[in-house]
């Protein structure tokens, strides 16, 4: 597996694996550069988010929750407004 291209933000939506999206592609993203990561994960309901710039490691919420986007000053994702 090639490490991907630098980016600010990456969304994983659908879980390949526990194993492998939290940790094997966590390390890689991390390594790569990229600067936030969430899963989510749509059979447990949850989000985890990750935001490697802040120091802020496994942050966990739920679809009833309002997530700041860390990486932008003004962005909130309320997941409650969302179909998922």
């Amino acid at each position: 597996m090639s490490l991907p291209t630098r980016k600010s933000f990456h969304y994983r939506g659908h879980i390949q694996s526990t194993s492998y999206d939290y940790i094997r592609k966590l390390n890689l993203y991390q390594l790569a550069g990229v600067r936030e990561y969430w899963i989510v994960n749509p059979t447990d309901q949850t989000i985890t988010t990750y935001f490697f710039e802040g120091g802020k490691f496994a942050q966990r919420y739920t679809f009833e929750d309002k997530i700041k986007v860390n990486i932008y000053d003004n962005l909130e994702i309320d997941f409650t407004t969302l179909n998922l």
